[in-house]
């Protein structure tokens, strides 16, 4: 019926204008909401998803605060070479993040590095 097409048109516009949401207010926090966390990695993981690698780096804090982030080739931000800053991310060393983004469960978002600076602790330089 003419009322079926209708209500299944007017459907497809709010699932596709809700998905174009997401996607724009994605990279708004990413772009937007940037910060600095230091912490000591505890685990990294690439987690297949679409066909497509996520690089995970999980860590604790000094608080004993865990977080997990992603690093991502985001072209927003002009980062192109997450797996380099994967590779160079090692377990059980302490680094200062440069990080966008916040973590939202619900559409499996995690903070999104963009860089990492070792810490070295003064133990290390005796």
């Amino acid at each position: 019926s003419m009322k079926a097409q209708l209500a299944f048109t007017v459907f497809i516009i709010i699932s596709i204008v809700a998905s174009l949401s997401i996607l724009i207010g994605r990279e708004i926090d990413l772009s937007a909401n940037r910060y600095t966390i230091t912490a000591t990695v505890t685990d990294k993981a690439v987690k297949n998803y679409d066909d497509n690698g996520r690089y995970l780096i999980y860590t604790k804090d000094s608080d004993g605060t865990i977080l997990v982030m992603e690093i991502e080739d985001n072209i927003f931000v002009g980062q192109f070479n997450s797996s380099d800053i994967y590779a160079e991310i090692e377990t059980g060393k302490t680094y200062t993040f440069d990080v966008g983004g916040s973590r939202v469960p619900i559409f499996s978002w995690y903070p999104d590095i963009y860089s990492a600076i070792e810490q070295i602790s003064d133990a290390d330089t005796d």
